[in-house]
């Protein structure tokens, strides 16, 4: 049995938060959060999906579903250890994250979302485009150019 469960890193919840996912599958929502709260160490105070693995009321294993922003801005700051929170549009303006990402890193990017389930397309360059829509409203390039010409040639070569 799986749970998908939207949590911050690195900090327990309340347990109260994990209880509608966590009761109906049996297990105790107090010893899932402490369980959460190591797993999810390396981002600490980010918003991440956490797909718990459950089997007769005790947790089985606990992996971090990846989303492509924090997979694009891993991939922009990778001389850093843990992971950027990014800022909300109404607290101290809109980061725009200045940088390249080289276009295989893209698609390395792309397999990743395909592999964990998180892409909504039913071919890679549709998985593709949907990273570089993230790029775009990240605002760093692809290759130097803008990711918008970047996915009309992904599309042009589909």
């Amino acid at each position: 049995r799986l749970a998908y469960i939207r949590v911050i890193g690195g900090v327990a919840c309340h347990p109260c938060h994990l209880a509608p996912k966590l009761g109906p599958l049996g297990m105790s929502p107090k010893k899932a959060n402490e369980v959460i709260a190591r797993a999810t160490r390396e981002y600490q105070s980010v918003r991440v999906m956490v797909k718990v693995a459950c089997r007769g009321g005790k947790i089985e294993r606990v992996s971090v579903v990846p989303s492509a922003g924090r997979l694009l801005l891993k991939a922009l700051y990778p001389d850093q250890g843990r992971c950027r929170p990014m800022q909300r549009p109404g607290k101290r303006g809109v980061t725009k994250h200045h940088g390249d990402i080289p276009l295989e890193t893209i698609y390395e990017i792309a397999r990743a979302m395909r592999s964990c389930g998180r892409s909504r397309s039913a071919n890679l360059s549709g998985t593709v485009c949907e990273v570089l829509g993230t790029c775009l409203s990240l605002g760093c390039t692809v290759d130097g150019s803008s990711p918008k010409t970047v996915t009309k040639r992904v599309k042009a070569s589909a």
